[in-house]
């Protein structure tokens, strides 16, 4: 987006994600392991807040993937077993319900 047409506030929240990635980088160039479930969540917090969406975590992506599939007609089993769970339970747990479908 040119920076002429960019809502007030939008320039510092890009900066701020760059910043991060960029030291992300450096990191993984220094050999320093930088991908933890921590550093990881911490950064899609990072992102969503820049990008204005509010409630999301880091299973955000997760549940919405599961879910899709889940309505395409997708079976649970495949479902536990790309989500890496144990129990069906936990799959069906991540699944967000529409009472319309």
């Amino acid at each position: 987006m040119p920076k002429s047409v960019m809502p007030k506030g939008v320039r510092l929240k890009s900066e701020q994600i760059v910043a991060k990635l960029r030291e992300i980088e450096v990191k993984i160039g220094q050999g320093k392991d930088v991908l933890s479930a921590n550093s990881l969540a911490q950064t899609f917090a990072l992102l969503c807040r820049a990008a204005g969406v509010e409630g999301a975590s880091s299973h955000s992506g997760r549940r919405s993937f599961l879910t899709r599939l889940a309505n395409q007609g997708t079976a649970i089993h495949l479902l536990k077993a790309l989500a890496g769970h144990r129990s069906i339970n936990t799959t069906a747990a991540y699944l967000y319900t529409n009472p319309t479908q």
